[in-house]
């Protein structure tokens, strides 16, 4: 490495020798506990030109590392070693068969013998050699036999046309040969981002991996929504955030959660779990509504409301057949989600939504309960 080389970094730095002098410069200028000579040619700026290159391959090697060590950056081998045993899909060679024959049509009068691994080769630039995967012998009489051949080297680029394989590489009598089909099921080695897809998509199902405490943590009936969270302080190492369905009840289902998801059998050595309660944002529903009476009963107008409100705070089909999830955690409540709600009831002449007056803002550990549904006379 020189000095005019540089690299971007896991966390899409860009470090040259530059950015590691600036980085020092900036330390020995606002935190020493001296002042220092910074002019070129003083003892500090010498010093610091002279480390910053090492110091440069140093950043460039635990970089390397980091990669190295992480299924979404790692390449080439180091992906393989990643893998484990979900290994790179390797290179596959082409398959067809070639006809062996006379070039004069004259056939002759002992058995020569075509053995497995003759190596044969198409006429391409490429020159790709194919091989005999069977012994066969062409007999006294006979003028042509087929031989099913396979490429000697996987890749996409050996699926070659038809009449293409037609040189033989130690020739055999005066046989001559080709290929009357394409050869054909060659694929190249499969690509860093194509492997690196099956290892994350087999990662996320894994035992102990997010997305596994998600889906256990979601089979208990009284949780609504999980959000999980690594942790890097204490002892533990992730966080399940559990929005319950009735929050006022919901310690029973965080001592169960937390009982359960650390239990031996459902923990990795050295991780565990901690289950807690999401902060509630409360909010008052208050609306005044106006019923056609005439065809309408207005108790079964004002109940149909509040069961298709509680659709949308925790999920669930609507009167109208309208699907809602429920909150999620962090998700914000929109006065047009109201409207919709209540301009889809039918039996209403006219509504209007006192509360909430504008959007419910939540931060990414909040969830919105619905604390009370006030329904008055227009």
């Amino acid at each position: 490495m020189t000095e005019n080389d540089g690299f971007k970094t896991i966390n899409h730095i860009n470090v040259d020798v530059n950015y590691i002098r600036g980085i020092m410069r900036n330390y020995l200028e606002n935190n020493g506990h001296f002042e220092y000579d910074m002019d070129d040619g003083t003892v500090v700026t010498d010093f610091i030109n002279a480390v910053s290159l090492p110091l440069v391959e140093n950043r460039f090697f635990i970089d390397l590392i980091l990669r190295s060590s992480n299924i979404k950056k790692a390449k080439g081998g180091w992906l393989d070693l990643l893998g484990g045993a979900t290994e790179r899909n390797s290179a596959i060679p082409s398959t067809t068969y070639v006809v062996f024959s006379f070039e004069d049509e004259e056939p002759k009068d002992y058995d020569i013998v075509i053995p497995e691994g003759t190596v044969l080769q198409d006429e391409t630039d490429e020159g790709i050699n194919f091989i005999t995967t069977e012994e066969k012998t062409l007999f006294a009489g006979e003028t042509e036999i087929n031989i099913n051949v396979e490429a000697e080297l996987g890749g996409a680029d050996t699926n070659v046309q038809a009449d293409t394989i037609t040189l033989i590489e130690e020739g055999i009598d005066d046989l001559v040969v080709t290929n009357p089909e394409p050869a054909t099921g060659g694929a190249d080695e499969e690509e860093d981002e194509d492997y690196r897809a099956r290892l994350l998509a087999k990662e996320k199902g894994k035992f102990g991996s997010i997305l596994w405490l998600r889906e256990e943590a979601l089979k208990f009936p009284e949780s609504c929504d999980i959000v999980i969270n690594n942790l890097a302080y204490g002892k533990y190492t992730a966080e399940v955030l559990v929005k319950p369905i009735n929050y006022y009840s919901g310690d029973g289902l965080i001592n169960e959660m937390q009982e359960f998801l650390n239990l031996d059998e459902n923990t990795l050595i050295g991780s565990s779990v901690f289950v807690k309660k999401v902060d509630p944002s409360f909010v008052t529903i208050d609306i005044d509504i106006e019923v056609d009476e005439v065809n309408n009963d207005k108790a079964e107008v004002k109940q149909t409301i509040r069961n298709d409100l509680k659709c949308l705070e925790l999920g669930g089909t609507t009167s109208s057949n309208i699907k809602y999830d429920g909150f999620k955690i962090a998700q914000l409540l929109y006065i047009l989600a109201l409207d919709r709600i209540i301009s889809n009831i039918e039996g209403l002449i006219r509504y209007r939504i006192n509360n909430p007056t504008d959007t419910v803002f939540v931060n990414n550990r909040t969830a919105i309960f619905f604390d009370e549904i006030i329904i008055g006379d227009y």
